[in-house]
């Protein structure tokens, strides 16, 4: 990418500091993807811009810095989730997901997202399949709906006390309509992201 295309792609006045300007696009795209951090269909949308953004700072001669990944990649491995009672592993990913909104917020680079938003992505895969162990009948709902997390927790929290703890001990007539919804999200997300 040559200096005047990276200039042409932003629309960038050339009278400004390109370097602010450039800061100012990647704070944009920073708040974008933290608003939309449970959109993991949207990750190679954000992939493709955060790369694009890159190749044209070095254009312009600006370089992002580049950091170290936090220890939350090494200390969360996903690789254990299956094993968990439904109450524990939605509150294993939401503290995850927590430190990793941190973090994108935090920022200082393209590259540095780029790699947490490829940490975060394995893990969603991980939450998503561990959801699709049950044999609940489908719900119809939007790729885009979001969830409440305190609602889903104080429904695990009930069933828990109710003494269901496993995915398989979920029954069409007892549980939650929202956690059924919840769980056909992430069975239809799960799908989406196998088939792409």
């Amino acid at each position: 990418m040559t200096p005047e295309e990276a200039i042409s792609l932003y629309n960038f006045n050339s009278e400004e500091p390109l370097d602010e300007q450039l800061e100012l696009v990647f704070f944009e795209l920073k708040q974008k993807i933290y608003r939309q951090l449970d959109q993991a269909l949207l990750y190679p949308k954000w992939h493709k811009e955060l790369t694009r953004l890159s190749k044209a700072s070095l254009a312009l001669g600006h370089a992002f810095p580049i950091d170290q990944l936090p220890a939350i990649i090494d200390n969360n491995s996903s690789s254990n989730s299956t094993v968990l009672s439904m109450l524990a592993h939605f509150n294993r990913q939401q503290q995850v997901r927590s430190q990793i909104a941190f973090l994108i917020y935090n920022g200082q680079s393209p590259a540095q997202l780029i790699d947490l938003l490829t940490f975060w992505q394995t893990q969603q895969e991980s939450s998503f399949g561990y959801w699709t162990g049950t044999d609940l009948p489908a719900q119809d709902v939007l790729l885009s709906q979001q969830f409440d997390p305190q609602q889903l927790l104080s429904i695990l929290n009930d069933l828990k006390i109710a003494g269901i703890l496993e995915l398989q001990d979920l029954q069409e007539e007892t549980t939650p309509l929202l956690l059924k919804e919840f769980i056909a999200w992430n069975k239809a997300v799960w799908v989406k992201m196998k088939r792409s």
